[in-house]
């Protein structure tokens, strides 16, 4: 029903992108118009699952291989997409949210081929960590694993590889990106739907208020975000007790747990209080009462001050109504890299968090879709420059 609510609400973006295919076909053997060319024939593809898709007419089926990448002392598995022809080709890395789509999902697998046949192999991690909705900071060891992968095979130019991180990907794909063995090499960094600060973070689903520049507005998180936050500060107690009591009080929300409260430690106490806490003014002090264990993993995978590496263009996209990850988090990330890196910052409204949603007025699907479109076609110029 969404996807033929969606095609039913957007069919003004039809003739938009038609008048753009037909300019671009004017110039379409110049870098620009191969780019605005296949950025107008993408998109569509990209955004909804299509009763008919004229992108396998004209464009040959990717071919896709699984890998193992090595990590730390562990392997994590990956799907290639590659173009059908041998390249070499740019690339891209997909660092995705937690839990990350299943190999065979419909969505994925649709961007990762789309992407191929747009002449971009697609290296599609699957980290069994986002699979229990952890974030572990050797994501980012993974992560730089298939740069160096990528780097290596003769299909792709190393020149051209870049990441797009999707929600608690994003700030994964940063820091990888920043880091000193590949930051002069990595291509550009894609932040969509991504968190700067996990103070904030967490300070925002815990309390219901997000703050930017002096002002709070109200924002209510969805149950998802709060449940995987909740998980990952309660994974870092010591006593299996806390983590149990807490498991069942506040992720599983088992019936009674709540008699249990009495059985926690000083630790488990503190980590529900602050968990449980409505008061903005009080998260600080809280904050503190946590075990280091917990702390640790707070600010090792926050942004501030770990970007000083950064060195590729960056787009940042966040939807304005999210409420998986406050729009917020991308301003902070926008001011804090502005002036450092070449950037591209871009607020929407007709994602769901990360997922088209046909529940938007058709001005607003037509003007946001010419954003994407546009944010589209900047990347798919920069491969078209770098070949030239």
């Amino acid at each position: 029903m969404e996807r033929y609510l969606l095609l039913r609400r957007s069919w003004p973006l039809l003739p938009a992108f038609a008048v753009i295919l037909l300019v671009s076909l004017w110039f379409a053997f110049t870098t620009y118009g191969r780019a605005a060319v296949s950025a107008a024939f993408f998109l569509p593809d990209l955004m909804t699952d299509l009763p008919v898709r004229p992108v396998t007419w004209v464009t040959d089926e990717p071919r896709v291989e699984r890998i193992l990448l090595p990590y730390e002392d562990r392997y994590m598995p990956a799907d290639v997409y590659s173009p059908a022809d041998e390249g070499p080709h740019g690339a891209l890395i997909l660092s995705p949210g937690a839990p990350p789509l299943e190999p065979d999902d419909p969505r994925l697998v649709r961007l990762a081929g789309d992407i191929a046949r747009a002449g971009i192999v697609m290296l599609v991690p699957f980290s069994p960590d986002l699979e229990d909705e952890l974030i572990q900071p050797r994501e980012v060891e993974a992560l730089i694993s298939a740069f160096e992968y990528l780097e290596a095979r003769p299909d792709v130019d190393g020149e051209k590889i870049g990441y797009i991180g999707v929600s608690i990907g994003s700030p994964l794909a940063l820091l990888a990106a920043s880091d000193s063995r590949i930051n002069e090499d990595v291509f550009f960094v894609v932040s969509f739907g991504g968190y700067y600060d996990l103070h904030d973070l967490i300070k925002s689903i815990t309390t219901g208020v997000i703050s930017y520049d002096g002002t709070d507005e109200s924002w209510e998180p969805r149950r998802h975000t709060v449940k995987v936050m909740s998980k990952n500060i309660i994974a870092r107690l010591d006593e299996p007790q806390d983590r149990r009591i807490l498991t069942d009080l506040l992720v599983e929300r088992e019936p009674g747990a709540e008699a249990k409260l009495n059985a926690l430690t000083a630790q488990g106490r503190a980590a529900y209080d602050l968990l449980t806490n409505r008061d903005p003014a009080r998260f600080d002090a809280l904050l503190a009462r946590l075990p280091s264990d917990a702390v640790a993993f707070l600010d090792t995978l926050s942004l501030p001050g770990r970007l000083e590496g950064l060195r590729a263009e960056t787009f940042v996209l966040h939807d304005r109504s999210d409420r998986y990850v406050p729009y917020v988090e991308s301003r902070r990330l926008r001011d804090a890299i502005e002036g450092r890196v070449k950037l591209h910052y871009t607020e929407v409204n007709i994602f769901e968090h990360v997922e088209p949603t046909a529940q938007r007025a058709a001005h607003v699907l037509v003007t946001d879709s010419s954003k994407l479109l546009f944010h589209l076609y900047q990347i798919l110029l920069l491969f078209e420059n770098q070949a030239g």
